[in-house]
C-alpha cells in the first residue's frame, strides 16, 4: 500500500531526515515512534504533501506519488489528522467535513444544498459514532467529539491511508477506547493507517509494525510482537532508562501557598483544597468534569460566583492573570496553540509577554 524509498530532507544546512525506507501493506498500522524532534512530524508531513522531500521517491498502491499540496495527497488517499485539529470552529460540523466540496443544488448551481449536506454529513457521523446534529457548531463540542469529526472529515475524501498525529492527548481513557475501536473499524474496512504517539503502550497495543526514529534515522522497523516498552525507549534515545520520573525525595512540610475554599461555578461545586510550599497537587478526572475550567476560575479568566481564593494568608477578592504573574504564579493553558502563543509574533517576543513590565 505505502512505500517509501531514500526519503531525505534538509533545511538550509540541517538534515532532519536521512535515507528512511518504509513499506506498508493493506490494512496495516504502523506505529511511528521517537522523541521530539526524531523527524517524525517531517516524514508524515512530506507523506502528507505539506512540504516535499529534498531527495526520494514514494509510492501508493504501487504507483508513483510525488504530492505538491495536501490536495494531491488528498485525492491520492491520504488523510492526515494532525495533533493540532483543523477544523473552523466558528462553522458548523456539516459545513467544517465538506469545506472542499460543498454539494450544490442541481437547479441552482450557485445554492449550497442544504438536505444533501446533512444527509451525507448523517451518514458520515454514522460511520464515527457521533451522534449529534451535524447543524452543530464546532465550538460547541468538546474534544473529543472534534476528534471524531476530524475523522469523519477524513472519511468523506475516501482514504486509503490515515496518520493519527498524538490523537489520545486530549482525550480521557473511556474517549481514547472508543477511539481505538474505531481504528480497528476503519482497519476492517481495508484502511492503512500511521500511528504516531508518545504514548507507548498505545502504539504496542493498536501496531502491526513499528518504527523507531532517532536523530532523523530509521533506527529500526519489525513487527509490534518483537518489542517490549523498555525496548522502545532504549532505541528511541540510545539508551536504557531505568526511571521515567525523578526519583521522589522526603521534603520538610512547607506553609500553606494556596488555599480554596468551597469554589462554585456552573461547572463545579464546592472545591476545597490548599497547596503546600514544596508540594505537587495532582488533579484527576475525565474530559469535561471541569479541571480546566477550575484552573481558569482561579486565574480570574473563569466566572465563578461563590467562595475564596487566598494566597499565603490574604484573600483575592478579584483575580486576573496580571495579578497572579505579580504573584509568582502563572497557567500553562491546556490549549497552547488557541489561549498560550501568539502566532502571528516571533519567539522572543511570546517569551516575553508575562515580564513586559521588565522591559518598559
Amino acid at each position: 500500500m505505502l512505500e517509501l524509498r531514500g526519503i531525505y530532507k534538509s533545511f538550509n544546512s540541517v538534515e532532519v531526515l536521512s535515507g528512511i525506507n518504509l513499506e506498508l501493506g493493506k490494512r496495516k498500522i504502523l506505529g511511528l515512534v521517537g522523541e521530539n524532534g526524531a523527524g517524525k512530524s517531517t516524514l508524515m508531513n512530506i507523506l502528507g504533501g505539506v512540504i516535499e522531500p529534498t531527495k526520494g521517491r514514494m509510492r501508493v498502491s504501487g504507483a508513483i506519488y510525488e504530492p505538491n499540496s495536501t490536495y494531491d495527497a488528498t485525492a491520492r488517499g491520504i488523510a492526515f489528522i494532525h495533533q493540532e485539529l483543523n477544523l473552523f470552529t466558528n462553522l458548523t460540523i456539516q459545513e467544517n467535513l465538506f469545506i472542499q466540496n460543498l454539494p450544490k443544488r442541481k437547479s441552482f448551481g450557485l445554492f449550497i444544498s442544504k438536505k444533501q449536506l446533512a444527509e451525507k454529513s448523517n451518514e458520515l457521523l454514522n460511520k464515527v459514532g457521533l451522534t449529534i446534529s451535524p447543524d452543530t457548531l464546532i465550538s460547541d463540542l468538546t474534544n473529543a467529539q472534534r476528534q471524531l469529526v476530524e475523522i469523519a472529515k477524513a472519511l468523506s475524501g475516501k482514504p486509503q491511508v490515515i496518520i493519527f498525529d498524538e490523537p489520545t492527548t486530549s482525550l480521557s481513557s473511556h474517549e481514547s477506547d472508543r477511539l481505538f475501536g474505531l481504528i480497528e473499524q476503519l482497519k476492517a474496512m481495508d484502511i492503512t493507517m500511521i500511528y504516531i504517539s508518545h504514548n507507548l503502550d498505545e502504539v504496542l497495543r493498536l501496531s502491526d509494525k513499528i518504527a523507531v526514529l532517532r536523530d532523523g534515522q530509521l533506527v529500526d522497523l519489525d513487527d509490534a510482537a518483537r518489542f517490549s516498552k523498555q525496548d522502545l525507549v532504549k532505541k528511541m534515545i540510545g539508551r536504557s532508562l531505568d526511571h521515567y520520573f525523578p526519583v521522589k525525595k522526603e521534603l520538610k512540610q512547607g506553609e500553606v501557598t494556596l488555599k480554596i475554599e468551597s469554589l462554585s461555578s456552573e461547572r463545579f461545586s464546592g472545591i476545597s483544597f490548599e497547596v503546600k510550599k514544596w508540594e505537587i497537587l495532582g488533579f484527576y478526572g475525565l474530559v469535561g468534569a471541569g479541571r480546566s475550567e477550575l484552573a481558569r476560575a482561579i486565574m480570574g479568566i473563569y466566572p465563578y460566583q461563590d467562595g475564596r481564593i487566598i494566597w499565603q494568608r490574604e484573600e483575592i477578592r478579584k483575580p486576573s492573570p496580571a495579578l497572579w504573574i505579580r504573584h509568582g504564579v502563572v497557567l500553562l493553558t491546556e490549549d497552547r496553540g488557541e489561549d498560550g502563543l501568539l502566532h502571528d509574533k516571533g519567539i522572543i517576543r511570546n517569551v516575553q509577554l508575562a515580564s513586559l513590565p521588565g522591559f518598559t
